[in-house]
């Protein structure tokens, strides 16, 4: 079963990591995936929560680090829209030890590690010298979760849920809406809100059915986006950046008591955070 999962894993991972070299259509004569090497850094407030487990968690702050490549160019919309892509790899951990605010009593605390895969993208505008661009990120992630002395504290219902997941490595996605403000050319500012489901275990076809219903919604507002961008740029790069971004929230919201929605399964371990960070791009 072991084999399974990591097999499953790993053609999850390429898979994701392929569908980063797609392209702006009518644009691919400015889009070159290895052009602009990419560093970002962030560092924020983090979240857990689980559907039916009795305690709370405690609150913790959370550092990341993204390495990449990323792209901006004149879409073929307008000269004043932008398109932005960026692929990444990234690490992070969430440890109450980095939280500026004191322990709250009688919470869970724990250390986390994250590690995976993800893809930003989004249009923006350009202004004099700097732009600004609203965005959606989607990503795979591995998690090492540590709850420290976590039976000491909660009902033997409230252990078995939460041995799922301690101290082993878990699978799950994440999504993140943000703005990037681009000040120079090299140097970015952002502030962003990420969501997260982390599995109890890996369901191979429940999840590729999940995984199938969310693009196929994606890919009907895509459609819906590019018309209105044809008509109206500037108003398509925000109704795109509010529309991806409420539907990415409404799919991890049906998933929080069910990880692979709509098919019947275990409530996955939530994750939330909001971050601020800084980004180069060489």
């Amino acid at each position: 079963m072991k084999r399974k999962i990591t097999v499953f894993s790993i053609i999850i991972f390429t898979a994701f990591s392929i569908s980063g070299f797609s392209q702006d259509s009518g644009n691919s004569g400015n889009f070159r995936f290895f052009d602009k090497p990419f560093i970002e850094l962030n560092n924020g407030v983090s979240k857990l929560s689980l559907d039916g487990y009795n305690g709370s968690f405690s609150n913790a702050g959370i550092i990341e680090v993204k390495l990449g490549s990323a792209t901006q160019f004149k879409s073929r919309y307008s000269k004043d829209v932008l398109k932005y892509f960026n692929s990444y790899l990234f690490l992070s951990k969430a440890s109450e030890t980095y939280n500026y605010k004191s322990k709250t009593a009688g919470t869970q605390p724990y250390n986390m590690w994250r590690f995976g895969t993800g893809k930003k993208e989004g249009y923006g505008a350009k202004i004099g010298s700097m732009s600004v661009v609203p965005y959606t990120s989607n990503s795979l992630a591995w998690t090492y979760l540590d709850l420290n002395n976590f039976t000491e504290l909660t009902t033997q219902s409230d252990i078995n849920a939460l041995t799922k997941f301690n101290r082993d490595i878990r699978f799950g996605t994440q999504s993140e809406g943000g703005i990037i403000l681009n000040v120079l050319p090299m140097l970015s500012l952002e502030a962003k809100y990420e969501r997260s489901a982390i599995f109890p275990r890996t369901l191979f076809w429940k999840y590729a059915g999940s995984a199938i219903i969310e693009e196929g919604g994606m890919q009907i507002l895509d459609n819906f986006v590019a018309r209105i961008l044809k008509n109206k740029p500037l108003a398509g790069a925000i109704v795109n950046f509010v529309l991806k971004n409420a539907y990415s929230y409404g799919m991890y919201e049906l998933r929080k008591t069910k990880m692979n929605w709509p098919f019947d399964t275990e409530a996955p371990l939530m994750h939330e955070s909001f971050k601020f960070g800084i980004g180069f791009t060489f």
